[in-house]
């Protein structure tokens, strides 16, 4: 059972001889209310701010993931443009190693005609 601060300042103890001062006991009852209820606003308002926080945890946490998604197509981007340069390096190298092959057959042709 859950108490509130409504609960404690309408509880109501039975009179017997000898008892507590009722003055007594309904001042200190009235200060617990006061407090309890100050804790349970606290609390309220505890609540929220985490409730706030962890959205913005999971917030950055997307973040982080998207980043981490873009970094590696980045990554991966980069390797293939490395990649496709190296083989269009190549391709060049070998026609033009074939270029000159042809310049230097011609040229010994020319030379033995």
């Amino acid at each position: 059972m859950k108490i509130t601060p409504l609960d404690i300042r309408q509880k109501r103890f039975e009179t017997v001889m000898r008892g507590f001062a009722r003055p007594e006991v309904s001042a200190y009852l009235e200060l617990i209310a006061g407090e309890f209820e100050e804790v349970v606003k606290e609390n309220i308002a505890l609540k929220e701010e985490l409730k706030r926080t962890q959205h913005k945890l999971e917030q950055h946490q997307e973040r982080e993931r998207t980043l981490q998604e873009t970094m590696v197509t980045a990554q991966r981007i980069s390797e293939d443009l490395k990649d496709a340069a190296k083989k269009e390096a190549e391709i060049i190298i070998a026609d033009a190693e074939h270029q000159a092959e042809k310049i230097v057959h011609g040229a010994h042709q020319r030379a033995w005609s």
